[in-house]
């Protein structure tokens, strides 16, 4: 039989050449260029990451005024009107669940009608929908629609709407996506 011996971790650890005084690892200084170059990479990425998050809530806000203009062109087939609020819309939710944009509907005349999505912050864009009826050169009538964006953070645009003598609707002071 074998004789029975503990096995300990200093049996498994081969002693170093040299002087017994000597420690491995990283000096202090070592330390500190690494957290320095990890924060000067952080920093040059921090704001690229907030630039993507604005995008995303503008990006929403853009879903929402492009489904609040789809859902007022089958209104106006259906009721041969628009819509003069986001509740008549089926919207009214937006307002509850999205904190980055408050949302309106406010009809400009029988023929016109407006989406805003005014930002609660000062760092996002805001945006207005356009929709009206249109008449081209043959005397025809079609629903028409366009969005603005703002020319400023943290307001809306405001175009004016203007229609001309034959019946077409011109949108100045519009920043057209």
């Amino acid at each position: 039989m074998y004789p029975y011996r503990p096995l300990t971790l200093a049996a498994l650890v081969r002693p170093r050449r040299g002087s017994s005084t000597e420690q491995a690892g990283f000096s202090l200084i070592e330390l500190v260029v690494v957290i320095l170059i990890l924060g000067i990479l952080g920093g040059m990425a921090w704001p690229t990451i907030l630039n993507q998050v604005a995008r995303s809530k503008q990006a929403r806000a853009l879903h929402a005024i492009g489904a609040m203009s789809r859902a007022q062109h089958s209104f106006f087939h259906e009721q041969s009107r628009f819509s003069g609020s986001i509740d008549e819309l089926g919207f009214s939710y937006l307002n509850q669940s999205d904190t980055d944009y408050q949302y309106s509907v406010t009809p400009v005349d029988s023929r016109t009608t407006t989406i805003v999505a005014n930002p609660a912050d000062s760092t996002l864009l805001g945006y207005t929908g356009v929709v009206f009826v249109d008449r081209d050169g043959e005397q025809i009538f079609t629903l028409a629609s366009l969005v603005c964006a703002g020319y400023h953070y943290g307001a809306p645009p405001q175009p004016k709407i203007e229609t001309t003598p034959y019946g077409q609707v011109e949108v100045i002071n519009c920043n057209r996506l």
